[in-house]
């Protein structure tokens, strides 16, 4: 590894959202399945929360993950930018007038 460098801040949170949501588009329907199962909810009409449940979280986790994945980007750059940046020193440049003589000694 050479050096660290700043991160895409956009393109990384993009990514977070994708993997957040993509997590939970497959994992959130079966837990509401069992939940739907193991709660006996069908007495008492827990189906329609179960279903909102298997639609709504994706969308609520993708957004954090955006969220989260853009604040760890932003950390990451924070931390990977040198504190101390090298200056560029100018120097002025001395007149040389005819007629005068340095001396060396």
């Amino acid at each position: 590894m050479k050096s660290t460098g700043p991160i895409n801040v956009m393109f990384a949170a993009s990514v977070s959202a994708v993997l957040v949501g993509g997590l939970a588009v497959l994992f959130v329907p079966a837990l509401a399945f069992f939940y739907l199962v193991g709660n006996n909810s069908l007495v008492n009409g827990g189906t329609e929360f179960s279903m909102v449940l298997a639609v709504v979280t994706p969308l609520c986790c993708a957004a954090a993950g955006f969220m989260l994945g853009g604040l760890m980007a932003s950390i990451a750059n924070m931390l990977a930018e040198p504190s101390v940046r090298p200056a560029v020193v100018r120097e002025k440049a001395m007149k040389a007038y005819a007629g005068t003589a340095i001396d060396a000694a």
